[in-house]
């Protein structure tokens, strides 16, 4: 069997193998390593956690259902989620890469998303559902449309370019961050437009 890490980095790239081929070895080690479970329409559900995590990857094996643990794929090269699984009862990890869209990423999350330190313009495509905390600092975001309407932990969205708190979530279970954007907000713009249960940091 391939060492699959080390063929994507380049390290032992066989003659005549495709990156498309790579990934599908890849996609057949994962399913492998974690146990997947083959579903009737051919994606594979996992019952714990996956880490694709650091393996300059620029795509995600479509190979995916529902993941119940958490999903780790930051320090990567992606550009797109594309692949990603519909749910994750964990942590969704995908910071670090090169994404300028959270399109394609799970419906649902039960743990932290964790989307900072990429290109993204919008939140749009955002889970509907986060069960723990939502960072998405340091991007490039002009509005926080398309963002959870409820997040149980921490919001973090400094570092920024957005100069309206439109579109945030009307509940945060923690505490919000939204300095370093263009307009220094103040905390009772901050608890005008939405119910905090912990501190505002602005």
């Amino acid at each position: 069997m391939y060492n699959i890490e080390r063929l994507i980095r380049g390290e032992n790239l066989l003659k005549g193998l495709s990156y498309e081929e790579q990934i599908d070895i890849f996609g057949k080690q994962i399913v492998e390593k974690y146990s997947g479970n083959l579903r009737p329409d051919g994606l594979y559900d996992f019952s714990g956690d996956v880490f694709i995590n650091s393996k300059n990857l620029y795509w995600i094996p479509k190979i995916f259902g529902v993941v119940n643990g958490g999903f780790y794929c930051s320090y990567n090269q992606l550009q797109s989620l594309e692949g990603c699984p519909k749910s994750v009862g964990g942590g969704f990890y995908c910071s670090y890469n090169q994404l300028q869209s959270l399109e394609g990423c799970p419906e649902s999350v039960g743990g932290d998303f964790w989307c900072h330190n990429n290109h993204l313009k919008s939140l749009e495509g955002s889970p509907e559902s986060v069960g723990g905390d939502f960072w998405c600092h340091n991007n490039h975001l002009k509005s926080l449309e398309g963002c959870p309407e409820y997040v149980r932990g921490h919001f973090l969205c400094y570092h920024n370019q957005f100069k309206s708190l439109e579109g945030c979530p009307e509940g945060i279970g923690g505490d919000f961050w939204c300095y370093g954007n263009l307009t220094q907000f103040t905390e009772e713009e901050v608890r005008e437009r939405c119910k905090v249960g912990g501190r505002i940091h602005v």
